[in-house]
């Protein structure tokens, strides 16, 4: 684009009208992105996440994508950020920063104090309004995955002192099959080990070994363990279970009406054609891989959106106790643990597994707000996997 022939007022009245656009568009954008997420317009698209829709879809960046799914969904929550954005009194930085502190009751005057400030600005208001301890001094190295070459990755991480030890033994151990030491014979190993247990558990594999039997006599046998303790009606076997993810290849099944498939792996889940609620069996016909954002839509398609979020709500009312109740009810702690419970699901925990261990770490500390994500987690597994 050539600006040559543009006089010195010309381009600065031109920037000054793209800047006040800009901000117009950014608001609209934000709107649109809310209105798609409400009407599950992702999903029927064949995207697992807004986030995949901005990326994959729209063609945003990563850091694009989430500063403005998360200035949508604030702006669902409190409107007057639309108005907010488009005058340019605050911006997708300042949203990110205020995010955890907005609330119904003081989200009108926040906004308003932060309204034009820079970014340290902003930062000052929020540690004199919601003031958290003291944290000690400390170098810290954040997760990164960068290509070498084809087929080479570095990995780095940072660890405790507990997995530094572990690591180590591991490689000690293993020095009769890995010489060299190389930490990545040791992490790969590992990996084997873990995706052996996650597969199980998830997806109902089975190691072979020389001595199998039949698969009628192994599914019969599973079948009749399970018989005992489920309903025959809302039973799906591991045999089912393993059937169907072989069949659908552990990838969502959910296609768009312009034929593109859901490519999540993530978060899988199976889903009955027919809900078992209005009579569907738990056999392999009836049954289909889908993510969890793609079988929630099934199930408000098929039940109702109101009462889908209606039976949300009571769930989520249910676990409250969980989320900090009683310990003052800190708002940062009820994010924290949270955020902790989906990492503990994440990593392939079950409910119960997550809820008793985020129960013991709640319990240990009299101040659980005062306890940063990472230290939550490291106790939290330090709990769950304890023999």
């Amino acid at each position: 684009m050539n600006l040559s022939d543009r006089s010195d007022d010309d381009l600065l009245s031109d920037i000054a009208a793209l800047v006040e656009s800009h901000r117009e568009l950014t608001a609209r954008l934000v709107a649109h992105l809310a209105e798609i997420e409400e009407r599950r317009l992702h999903l029927l698209a064949g995207y697992s996440s807004m986030f995949d829709f901005c990326r994959q879809k729209l063609g945003m960046s990563e850091g694009e994508a989430f500063r403005r799914i998360l200035a949508a969904r604030l702006a669902r929550r409190f409107p007057v950020v639309y108005s907010l954005l488009a005058a340019g009194s605050v911006n997708l930085s300042t949203l990110e920063l205020v995010r955890e502190w907005l609330t119904d009751e003081n989200h009108a005057e926040l906004l308003g104090a932060v309204a034009t400030k820079s970014k340290r600005e902003v930062q000052g208001i929020l540690a004199a309004r919601f003031p958290r301890p003291d944290r000690p001094s400390r170098i810290r190295r954040q997760s990164s995955v960068e290509p070498l070459s084809e087929g080479r990755w570095r990995i780095e991480f940072t660890a405790s002192d507990e997995l530094r030890e572990k690591i180590e033994r591991c490689r000690d151990l293993m020095s009769h099959a890995n010489p060299s030491g190389e930490l990545g014979v040791v992490v790969e190993r590992a990996v084997d080990l873990l995706l052996v247990h996650l597969e199980k558990n998830r997806l109902a594999r089975t190691v072979k070994t020389k001595r199998v039997r039949s698969n009628s006599a192994r599914e019969s046998s599973e079948n009749a363990g399970e018989s005992s303790r489920t309903p025959k009606a809302a039973r799906v076997t591991n045999a089912v279970r393993r059937e169907v993810f072989e069949r659908d290849g552990v990838r969502c099944t959910f296609v768009a009406e312009d034929g593109r498939r859901c490519d999540s792996r993530a978060h899988l889940e199976l889903d009955h054609v027919v809900p078992k609620a209005l009579g569907g069996s738990s056999d392999a016909r009836n049954l289909r891989v889908r993510c969890r954002a793609h079988n929630q839509l099934w199930a408000e398609q098929a039940f109702g959106r109101e009462r889908i979020e209606a039976r949300r709500r009571f769930r989520q009312k249910k676990s409250e106790p969980l989320r900090g109740e009683g310990q003052g009810g800190a708002h940062e702690s009820r994010t924290t643990v949270e955020k902790l419970h989906l990492a503990l699901r994440g990593l392939g925990f079950r409910e119960h597994e997550a809820r008793r261990a985020i129960a013991e770490v709640v319990k240990m500390h009299a101040e659980p707000e005062a306890l940063s994500l990472e230290q939550a987690l490291r106790e939290a597994l330090r709990i769950a996997t304890a023999a």
